[in-house]
């Protein structure tokens, strides 16, 4: 998916941790116990402004990282099929089995 027009609903970012990633052979208690930070950057262009936009986030593993979890659904469809968005729930998550 190279072009999006509008992001109407949330996004999650998912990095799958297999034999190509280069977290595949470190644990997170060795994340969390070194305080390892990970960086993220989504860069967007605004067809409005006409220019390159840039979102840039750190999460510490020892702080922000929630090991073995995945987040809830924050948005509903409405009678006429609009997506709502509940802003209550977008940090919402539920532990899920990694075995």
């Amino acid at each position: 998916m190279d072009n999006i027009r509008m992001l109407v609903t949330s996004w999650t970012l998912v990095h799958h941790i297999n034999d190509e990633s280069p977290l595949q052979t470190l644990s997170f208690e060795f994340l969390k116990e070194r305080n390892a930070e990970l960086v993220i950057q989504v860069d967007g262009y605004d067809e409005t402004y006409n220019q390159q936009v840039t979102s840039r986030s750190s999460y510490l593993f020892r702080e922000n990282v929630i090991y073995g979890a995945k987040f809830d659904r924050a948005f509903v469809h409405a009678e006429s099929g609009t997506p709502l968005m509940d802003f209550s729930k977008l940090s919402n998550y539920s532990k899920v089995d990694l075995d």
